[in-house]
């Protein structure tokens, strides 16, 4: 027995999830006005990629692997790069303003999409402004990568996603925008129309998580 961070006694596994694992720590972030970590969001991004949209052409980063992008030089993100972009139109990254690469960390998280066949970044941020720094400079990094220059970038600020009214739920409106927006790219194939956002979905988020893992795990 042992005392975690969050106080927690016994911090066992709950659930192992392709390349996942959950414990009893994570969970209770769920459970109350917690900010999520990368390992229920990287979860969450398994879980998209593997039960929701399978062979449909969007691509679910993990927190780390969006982490290591936006820190890494310029000189190392062939190895990231290159696996990742291969038949996918859509590439959903979960941000955060994390500015190490070997630890987590940061205190806000926000969404960057890329869109392949516009060639052009969109970034949803439930509190307007606060990640925009840190959206940009992976942007510019990954359009580097694949066009050589800098010429004909464009990352579009989305100012009228909705906003949180606290300052936990930032991880939580990650996951609604992109539930909300993996539909809209599929019915329309561009970025171009984000449709409208029910303030529900965000309410509910929680206990949807909290069911579905608990479903995962046979409970």
């Amino acid at each position: 027995m042992y005392t975690t961070r969050s106080g927690m006694k016994n911090n066992s596994i709950v659930l192992t999830y392709h390349d996942s694992l959950l414990r009893e720590s994570d969970v209770h972030l769920l459970k109350g006005s917690h900010w999520l970590n990368d390992t229920i969001i990287g979860f969450y991004m398994e879980y998209l990629s593997h039960e929701m949209y399978p062979g449909c052409g969007l691509l679910f980063i993990s927190p780390e692997v969006t982490q290591c992008l936006k820190e890494s030089p310029r000189s190392e993100q062939e190895i990231f790069l290159d696996p990742l972009y291969r038949d996918h139109s859509f590439v959903f990254f979960p941000l955060n303003n994390n500015e190490a690469v070997d630890y987590a960390g940061g205190t806000h998280w926000s969404l960057l999409v890329y869109s392949r066949n516009q060639n052009m970044f969109f970034h949803f941020d439930s509190s307007t402004g606060t990640n925009y720094s840190a959206a940009n400079k992976l942007a510019l990094k990954i359009h580097y990568y694949f066009n050589k220059s800098l010429d004909d970038f464009q990352i579009v600020e989305v100012s009228d996603c909705l906003q949180q009214d606290n300052s936990y739920d930032c991880g939580i409106y990650l996951l609604c925008f992109i539930d909300h927006l993996a539909k809209e790219v599929l019915r329309h194939g561009e970025l171009n129309d984000y449709g409208i956002m029910d303030r529900s979905l965000f309410q509910n988020k929680r206990s949807e998580l909290l069911s579905l893992i608990n479903g995962l795990r046979g409970n």
